[in-house]
């Protein structure tokens, strides 16, 4: 049997969703047996999508590879999403180069290694436009290929005429990040939600997230139409469809899916460099979004080294007074503009998710 192997980067629920989806996109095109490796906090998603056909628990560090190192030597095609440090180790150990990767962050980092010049192609989505970094860090790459989404956008839905509310917190969990942190931050934010006049107006309020912060919020919140839970991708998008707003994590699949609506949504304050840089470039849309804001907040600035973003932008996060002006006005309203909406949606470059997996089966 030939072994197509899958990577992700334990960082919130945004690699792995993509690993998933590639994945299952994939297994229409190819017979091959599909083997998903990585951390016990991407297994625990991924098991959720039910895609793979093996899970092997595995912190991608040097003595975890040694361990495993027979299924990377022997796989057809190693496809790893935003996680490089095992590719490096693979391509200079073993002189592995049948290695795709997969990046919808391309457009932050702050350089590249050397070695990806190596691999067999690097997939960068454009949903934050690329050019930028291209021509700062990557101008002389051969194997690099620009997609669209990495979400699946088949077409705009309208959901004007529901009466749910979801929040949506995404994984919400991240090595570089105490988890209390980001955990207290949540819960106080939504108990400020719930304790709004206007909630009423809301005949469900979803919550949901990754496994420890749904865990972490069933303990401590609850009401007769609050449904506090993780979800695969497929229930997930129902129930997002099933709503009139959203108040959501700034992530980036976050953004694809809800764009491709015209619920009403809120984004909530950053808990990492991505979901910083990310609002930034959603405010440049003109697709009437609201923004929790952060009055005392810093400026963090574009190309950092990532853990020195999250750390700037979690010190932000602590100066936040949980002021939330800006919740009434999103609550009650009832414009869902879908014109507006439905224009940044044609013009966002989809299909990423086809391009990618036609290019592999190619190669």
């Amino acid at each position: 049997m030939n072994n197509y192997i899958f990577l992700a980067d334990a960082f919130g629920y945004g690699p792995i969703t993509t690993s998933c989806l590639i994945a299952k996109k994939l297994k229409e095109k190819s017979k091959n047996k599909f083997i998903f490796i990585g951390p016990s906090y991407c297994i625990e998603k991924a098991k959720k999508e039910n895609v793979f056909d093996e899970y092997i628990e595995c912190t991608y560090e040097q003595k975890e590879i040694e361990k495993y190192i027979e299924y990377f030597i022997k796989a057809k095609k190693i496809i790893a999403t935003e996680t490089t440090d095992i590719l490096i180790y693979l391509i200079n150990n073993y002189n592995l180069k049948n290695i795709y990767l997969i990046d919808n962050l391309f457009w932050m980092w702050d350089f590249l290694e050397d070695e990806l010049r190596k691999i067999k192609k690097y997939y960068i989505s454009n949903i934050i436009d690329v050019r930028e970094n291209i021509e700062r860090i990557a101008s002389d790459y051969t194997n690099l290929k620009v997609v669209g989404s990495l979400r699946e956008m088949t077409s705009f839905k309208r959901c004007g005429n529901n009466k749910n509310l979801i929040i949506s917190l995404g994984g919400a969990e991240a090595y570089l990040i105490d988890p209390n942190i980001i955990q207290k931050f949540y819960y106080r934010v939504i108990n400020i939600i719930l304790a709004n006049e206007n909630i009423k107006n809301f005949d469900n309020i979803y919550i949901t997230g990754g496994k420890g912060i749904i865990e972490y919020l069933k303990k401590r919140i609850n009401g007769k139409n609050i449904i506090i839970n993780s979800y695969d991708n497929d229930t997930y998008l129902k129930i997002l469809q099933s709503c009139s707003h959203a108040i959501m994590a700034p992530g980036l699949g976050n953004f694809n899916e809800i764009i491709s609506t015209d619920i009403i949504v809120m984004f909530l304050l950053p808990i990492n460099y991505s979901q910083y840089l990310q609002r930034l470039a959603y405010k440049d849309y003109d697709a009437n979004l609201y923004f929790q804001e952060n009055r005392e907040e810093d400026v963090v600035e574009k190309f950092l080294s990532e853990d020195i973003g999250v750390d700037e932008v979690i010190a932000n996060l602590k100066k936040y007074n949980y002021d939330f002006k800006e919740l009434d006005d999103f609550l009650i309203d009832t414009n869902y503009r879908s014109k507006e909406r439905k224009k940044i949606y044609d013009s966002i470059p989809k299909n990423g998710i086809e391009e990618v997996c036609n290019d592999i089966e190619r190669s």
